[in-house]
């Protein structure tokens, strides 16, 4: 009861198809996603950290604006900024910092709050 070669030549093909399907890929590795609730508008904010990458995407859920800017990552803190927006995630703890501050350096505003690790929506396609 042994193989016939056309069985064993497409185990052989798909069995590489099935390793990558099921293995994590490197990008996908090093995404790590959170959720964000600040205690100013907007409420909640949505992150994509992509250290690898150097780069954050980050999402208002609300108007489902979305923005992919780069990143500096320490040991403590991710820091990035987009437009007047200046954020800063603390790494030991969790939280969260904005600042809206205008071309002249002053603030407008700004907010805080805590994140907390979040599963990426899996999708079929």
């Amino acid at each position: 009861m042994g193989f016939n070669r056309g069985e064993t030549k497409m185990k052989r093909l798909l069995f590489p198809l099935l390793a990558s399907l099921a293995l994590p890929t490197a990008v996908n590795a090093e995404a790590t996603y959170l959720t964000c609730d600040l205690n100013d508008n907007p409420k909640k904010v949505d992150i994509t950290l992509n250290q690898n990458q150097g780069k954050v995407t980050y999402i208002y859920p609300e108007s489902g604006s979305t923005w992919t800017v780069p990143a500096q990552f320490t040991n403590t803190a991710i820091l990035y900024s987009s437009g007047i927006a200046n954020w800063q995630l603390d790494r030991t703890n969790g939280k969260i910092y904005v600042k809206f501050v205008l071309s002249n350096g002053s603030v407008l505003s700004s907010a805080e709050g805590n994140c907390k690790k979040a599963e990426k929506t899996k999708t079929l396609f």
